[in-house]
């Protein structure tokens, strides 16, 4: 005799019909009741190109390749950079989202600010894509464009930060480049005095009628020529630098080939948000938040140029 019987099974079910189809309405019914009450979720998303040569390098030809290990390492603390408590705070800043009651918890204050950059960072996913050398920031709020303005304000926040970091990294190597000059000017004065002191006392001639101490401040001589021929080069390429307009730099204008790397990374970004809001308004609908979000995209990067060309 079989364990189930098939028939007896079909009439108990039958005969429990009704409060199957109860149940099924209730479920149904509770369903559709609480699908509009979940919020809605809109996610932008930006990319960032991470450039793994050293800076200032006049010809890639000729420098060295860098280590695997070292790009990873590089690209890794960009990423931690990206998501940092700095960043997040300047994008608070900047956006005012310690006001915001989705972000602020209903603080105010230096509190509202704490807990609107700790909620910033549970909105914003950073991720590298895998074999690559381009990190995407993700961030999802429940309207589209606050979430585009937040991950454009992101971006934003992370080139300030990089610049500030840059500028002084520049402030750094200058002043010790100042220092070195003047360590050298020293020397060299020193090697003067002590060349006369020793013709005065001791009348020793080198080799084709050179004294030693000559040679050694020519060599003197030519370290320092060179070190000011470098910061003469510098200084000329912070001049052109400063020149620029809005238009040479989102331009193909030769004249701009001569920005620094900040200026080289917003034009190509400038370039490809550019390409895409030309696309999304051959597609969509001027009112569309796919082509309004990309065009204040576009606006800010925009701004940004400007802003990088005033600091230069």
């Amino acid at each position: 005799m079989p364990l189930l019987d098939l028939r007896s099974a079909i009439r108990s079910i039958w005969s429990k019909k009704l409060v199957i189809l109860v149940l099924a309405g209730l479920g149904a019914g509770l369903g559709g009741a609480v699908i509009p009450l979940i919020p809605e979720k809109f996610t932008a998303e930006t990319s960032l190109y991470f450039d793994p040569r050293p800076i200032g390098g006049a010809d890639s030809a000729q420098q060295a390749p860098t280590a695997p290990e070292l790009i990873t390492t590089m690209i890794d603390s960009q990423t931690q950079i990206l998501s940092s408590g700095k960043v997040l705070g300047r994008v608070v800043d900047a956006l005012k989202l310690d006001q915001d009651p989705q972000f602020n918890g209903g603080a105010a204050g230096d509190a509202a600010k704490y807990i609107a950059a700790a909620a910033l960072g549970k909105a914003v996913q950073i991720a590298r894509e895998a074999s690559t050398y381009v990190v995407t920031a993700k961030v999802t709020t429940g309207d589209p464009l606050k979430s585009a303005r937040i991950a454009n304000q992101l971006v934003s926040s992370f080139m300030e930060e990089e610049n500030k970091a840059t500028a002084n990294s520049y402030k750094s190597s200058n002043s010790a480049l100042d220092s070195r000059l003047d360590d050298l000017r020293q020397q060299v004065l020193s090697a003067e005095k002590a060349v006369e002191a020793y013709r005065a006392d001791n009348d020793m001639v080198a080799v084709e009628g050179n004294l030693i101490s000559d040679k050694r401040l020519s060599a003197l001589n030519d370290l320092l020529v060179t070190a000011q021929q470098k910061t003469i080069e510098a200084k000329a390429r912070a001049e052109a630098a400063g020149k620029l307009s809005f238009e040479d730099v989102v331009s193909n204008n030769p004249s701009s080939g001569a920005t620094s790397t900040a200026l080289s990374s917003l034009r190509q970004q400038y370039a490809t948000m550019a390409a895409n809001v030309g696309s999304l308004q051959s597609q969509l609908g001027a009112r569309h938040p796919r082509l309004l979000a990309a065009k204040s995209s576009l606006e800010s990067l925009a701004g940004e140029i400007r802003a990088e060309l005033q600091r230069q």
